[in-house]
């Protein structure tokens, strides 16, 4: 394998621990975020942060939601 430097290592080492990404995806998905345009790589950042914040809160809004009928409905 080729020694590439640490931050792209790196990338490539956390593209790996996704289901279904060996090495060679890790390296490919690693060497596109590279050639992006920084606009690009921001809107990912956005949404993988976005995502783990909205539907993380809309899961136990959901939980609460149902806790009332649900409850209802064993009684």
């Amino acid at each position: 394998m080729l020694d590439y430097a640490e931050p792209v290592t790196k990338l490539i080492d956390e593209f790996k621990r996704l289901p279904s990404i060996g090495q060679k995806s890790a390296q490919r998905l690693a060497f596109y975020i590279l050639r992006a345009p920084e606009a690009d790589v921001e809107r990912l950042i956005e949404a993988l942060h976005e995502v783990k914040q909205r539907i993380r809160q809309s899961l136990s809004l959901l939980c609460v939601a149902f806790t009332g009928p649900l409850s209802a409905l064993r009684d």
